[in-house]
This record gives C-alpha cells, sequence and structure tokens, in this order.
C-alpha cells in the first residue's frame, strides 16, 4: 500500500512539473507576449522568463523592432472615386509644360492636367492598360496619349492627330524620355484609317467634336481598330454642345450600327481649362459677359464602350462640311 501511494505522489509530482514547465516562455528584449485567458485578453508579459498557464491562457509573440520597408508609390483618390497616382502627375505636369495651346480650328479645348491623368487611371482601374496596344484619335490637345505612354504600362500607344503641333511635342517627348513603344502622327479622321491599324488595337481613347460627322469619324473609326470581341473605348461627350436628342443619336450610332455596349457613363468627369479663344465662340457672341470666365465651367462626361460579337468595323471617307460644328455648337 505504501508502495502504491509512494508512486501515485511520485506520479503526481511528474505531471506537476511537466504541467509547469508546458507554462515557462524566455521571451526576448524586443518581444512581447499579449496573453489571451479563455479568449479575453488580459496584457502583455515579458521581456525575460514568463509563465503562461497551461489550457487557459494563450499568447501570440509581438516583435516591437522598428522594421523599415520599401512602399512602392501609392495612389489616392479624389472625391470622385478617382485613383490619382502623385508621380504620374508629376511627371506629366513636367514633361507637358510648353504644350501647345487649344486653338479653335481644330475644335481644341484641353481638359485640366488633373483629368488628363485620371483618365489614365481610369484605364488602368478597369485592367484597360497594363500591356495593351492603345490607339489615341484625335484628341491630343489634352496629351492623353503622352500621359498614357508616361506610365511605361502600355505595350504600344499611337496618337492620331490633324494638329501637328501636336504630334511634334509628342514625338519631342518620346525621344527625350527614351519611350520606344510609343509614336504619334499626322491624321485627318475624315479619311479612312490605313488597312494596318483595323483591328490592330485593344483600346481607344477619344474626345470628338460634338456633331454626327465628328462622332461617326472619331468613334467610327476607335471601333474599327478595335481587335476583338471585349476590346474597349473611352471618350467624352458634353450636354453642353449636345442635346439629349443628339446623344440619343450618339447612343443609336453605338448600340445600333456599330454593335457595342455602354459600360459606363461617368458625368462630369472631364474638366475643362478656359481657352483663349472664348472671346470669338458663338457663345459669346450670343450671351457677351463683361470678364471672361475664370473658374471651370464646361465640363463632360467620361464613356467606356465595350464591343460585342458581331461590332462592325466602320471606316468610310467623310464629306461633311459640318465637322466640327453644327446648330448647337456654340463654345468652340
Amino acid at each position: 500500500m505504501a508502495e502504491l501511494l509512494a508512486s501515485t505522489f511520485f506520479l503526481f509530482l511528474f505531471l506537476a512539473v511537466i504541467f509547469l514547465l508546458m507554462g515557462l516562455r524566455i521571451v526576448s528584449e524586443y518581444d512581447r507576449l499579449v496573453v489571451f485567458r479563455l479568449g479575453r485578453y488580459v496584457g502583455e508579459r515579458g521581456p525575460g522568463i514568463v509563465y503562461i498557464v497551461p489550457f487557459i491562457e494563450r499568447a501570440e509573440k509581438v516583435d516591437t523592432r522598428v522594421i523599415t520597408l520599401e512602399v512602392p508609390t501609392q495612389e489616392t483618390l479624389t472625391r470622385d472615386n478617382i485613383p490619382t497616382d502623385k508621380e504620374l502627375y508629376r511627371e506629366f505636369l513636367r514633361v507637358s509644360a510648353g504644350r501647345p495651346p487649344a486653338i479653335q480650328d481644330f475644335d481644341q479645348g484641353s481638359v485640366t492636367p488633373e483629368t488628363t491623368v485620371s483618365r489614365v487611371l481610369f484605364l488602368e482601374q478597369n485592367g484597360d492598360l497594363w500591356g495593351k496596344d492603345i490607339l489615341v484619335l484625335g484628341a491630343e490637345d489634352d496629351l492623353t496619349g503622352l500621359a498614357i505612354a508616361l506610365t511605361r504600362k502600355a505595350r504600344r500607344v499611337l496618337v492620331l492627330d490633324i494638329d501637328a503641333r501636336l504630334v511634334d511635342f509628342d514625338n519631342r517627348a518620346f525621344r527625350e524620355l527614351g519611350i520606344d513603344n510609343a509614336e504619334a502622327r499626322v491624321f485627318d479622321l475624315r479619311n479612312p484609317l490605313p488597312e494596318e491599324l483595323l483591328g490592330a488595337f485593344d483600346v481607344f481613347v477619344s474626345d470628338p467634336p460634338e456633331t454626327l460627322a465628328s462622332f461617326r469619324a472619331f468613334i467610327g473609326r476607335g471601333i474599327a481598330a478595335l481587335r476583338e470581341e471585349g476590346a474597349v473605348g473611352y471618350f467624352g461627350l458634353t450636354l453642353r454642345d449636345a442635346s439629349v436628342y443628339k446623344w440619343r443619336e450618339f447612343q443609336r450610332l453605338l448600340t445600333g450600327e456599330f454593335g457595342v455596349v455602354i459600360t459606363d457613363i461617368l458625368q462630369n468627369f472631364n474638366h475643362y481649362t478656359n481657352w483663349d479663344y472664348h472671346p470669338r465662340t458663338r457663345a459669346a457672341q450670343i450671351a457677351p459677359v463683361a470678364h471672361p470666365p475664370r473658374d471651370i465651367w464646361y465640363r463632360s462626361a467620361w464613356y467606356r464602350i465595350e464591343v460585342l460579337p458581331g461590332f462592325v468595323r466602320w471606316n468610310e471617307p467623310i464629306d461633311d462640311d459640318v465637322f466640327y460644328l453644327d446648330e448647337e455648337g456654340t463654345t468652340t
């Protein structure tokens, strides 16, 4: 009996020692143990030798040392939830300094630098930038093609614009920056696109004058340049130079004749600077003002379209006197 009691005592003693040893922890100087008892936080322990009650308490080790990480360029959001890349914005401001001013001849009206960068990042947000072949049609007074090229994320960027000043400005910037996958060419969109450009792109970007002839030329040729179903286009439209009735005609062309679907319409996305020739516009003649506008007043919506199976590649010549300005256009 005495031997049984002695054996039982030593067994319990052995188990008690094991139980005590199970709870011992050695905590380094730069570590702490965050302790939870039955799931509830009870405090921190360490450094040194600490004890955690087995099966009752649980500990998570936390490293208190300062760790230096390489943080990549971050994007922030505007009030419209559009990401803004600060590094891209700074580089665009630097590179676009000395850009040619907007002129009345080609219905030009430049957007703000913030809008140009937001356009590019909206493409990226939708998966329409990385590794894509991108065509910019007749809207390079905004320097959108240049901004896309500055990201170094597109596979190819081609800019077509009638204004040789803008083409020269872009090509000079591409050369100076060593961007060898981007090119600008002088081209009048009243003419059909060259055969080698048809079906050669994943994305097109434009900002057409708001006449039916211009819309067909800019947007129709943009769609003709798209490679396959699922390819996309981006462009601006305003209700300041086009009525809702004209928008209906634009949308009929898109969905009825060209075979595309409208995926996004972001109202007032594009903010335009005040162009120097405003005193010579029809609007200024109809309703003259004592002082030229100083704040941003001209805005437009930003469209995104996607081509569907069986979409139409329209690429006919246009001979229309009402190309840049019609009876609804007043601001250019």
